[in-house]
Parts: C-alpha cells; sequence; structure tokens
C-alpha cells in the first residue's frame, strides 16, 4: 500500500508545477492561496487515510465502474479550469474582486472539511461506485445533513476554485462538476436502494440529496 503521505506531495507539486507554469510567473499570491488550502486539505485528509486502511484501499484502488462508463467523458473537461486560470493570470485577461477571492477560498476550505468529515464518518467512501459484502449505511455527521456529502464537497472546491485563482474564464469548465457529480448521484441511488433495502428509509430520513434545503 502507497504511503498516502508521499503521494499527496508529489500531487501537490505537480499541480503547483502546473499552475505557475501556466501562469509563467510565482508572483501569483491567488494560486500560492490555493495551492495552500489543497496542500493543507490533502495532508489532513491522508491522516485520515493513515488511521483508516480499510479506508485507503478503497481510495487507492480505483475501478471504472458501470455508472463512470455511463458519464459523458466531456464533463471531465471540468479540469481545464486550472490551467485556464493560470493561463488568465499570465495574459491578465480578468480582474476580480478582493471580496469574491475570499468566498472562493471560504466555499473551497467548507468543501475540505466536509471530505475530510466524511473520510471520518465512512470508511466505505470508495472511489468507485459499488456495494461491498456487510456494507453498512451511513446516517451521522454530514449524511444526516444530505446524502452524498462527498459529491458536494468536490462541487465545492472545484466550482470556487476559479474564484480563489481570479479568474472569471475558468468558470466555463468548472461548471461541469455539476452535471458529473449529478450524474453520478443518480447512478449510484438506483445501486443503493437496488442493493441495500434499509437505503429506502435512509432516503425518507434524509430528504436532500446533495444540496441541504434545496435539493
Amino acid at each position: 500500500m502507497p504511503n498516502p503521505f508521499v503521494v499527496i506531495t508529489l500531487i501537490v507539486l505537480v499541480f503547483a508545477a502546473v499552475l505557475f507554469a501556466g501562469a509563467g510567473t510565482l508572483n501569483w499570491w491567488q494560486g500560492w492561496a490555493f495551492i495552500a488550502f489543497y496542500a493543507i486539505f490533502m495532508f489532513i485528509a491522508a491522516f485520515q487515510l493513515k488511521k483508516d486502511p480499510q479506508l485507503l484501499a478503497r481510495r487507492v484502488n480505483v475501478e471504472q465502474d458501470a455508472i463512470a462508463k455511463k458519464v459523458p467523458a466531456v464533463l471531465n473537461l471540468f479540469f481545464l479550469c486550472f490551467p485556464l486560470a493560470a493561463l488568465d493570470k499570465r495574459f491578465g485577461w480578468s480582474l476580480m474582486p478582493l471580496p469574491l477571492i475570499i468566498v472562493g477560498a471560504v466555499a473551497i476550505a467548507c468543501g475540505c472539511a466536509l471530505i475530510v468529515w466524511v473520510f471520518c464518518e465512512n470508511s466505505f467512501a470508495s472511489a468507485s461506485i459499488k456495494v461491498e459484502e456487510s456494507q453498512a449505511i451511513i446516517t451521522t455527521g454530514p449524511y444526516s445533513l444530505v446524502r452524498h456529502p462527498m459529491y458536494l464537497g468536490i462541487i465545492l472546491m472545484v466550482l470556487f476554485a476559479p474564484l480563489t485563482l481570479g479568474s472569471w474564464w475558468a468558470l466555463i469548465p468548472a461548471v461541469l462538476i455539476i452535471p458529473m457529480n449529478v450524474m453520478r448521484l443518480h447512478g449510484e441511488e438506483e445501486l443503493l436502494a437496488s442493493q441495500l433495502p434499509a437505503y429506502h428509509d435512509y432516503q425518507e430520513q434524509t430528504l436532500f440529496k446533495l444540496f441541504p434545503g434545496i435539493w
């Protein structure tokens, strides 16, 4: 099993290289702020994964499940928001007001905290959508607010990244993260309801799928 701290250090370094190489400068405080948020979240998550070997194995062993295959590949282009934000910095296309940058940073922090909370509550939070033998339905923590808190955390992290990075243009691909996760959510709901009879009770208990008080 790979050491999560080593893997995450490499991921953060590669991510930083992509951003600052695209920007063509290290003089980009929004980029540094984003990398700092990202690195802090990743290392806190690594600590939790290290404490829970079963969760670590489920996050590392990624399989392309049937639900993932149904999601249009074009939605994966959400990741272009990061290099596009870097190019935006290089060519000065956007002027983002400081209050919106702060809003983006707060939203990203909330998304990071939500994902770590999921890791603390749910050892079955696999990277692939599947039902395992003796899998339990988690109803505590973030799962008492929405049925798919991991997706909400991911949406917050990606959708608000362009604001933190100071780019209006990067919002265009970032929006794709919403339909991507909604499609995965619907597939996961069908799978869980068909294979875990108690999931129907959980659906009645926790009414909102993704956004508390909305949907």
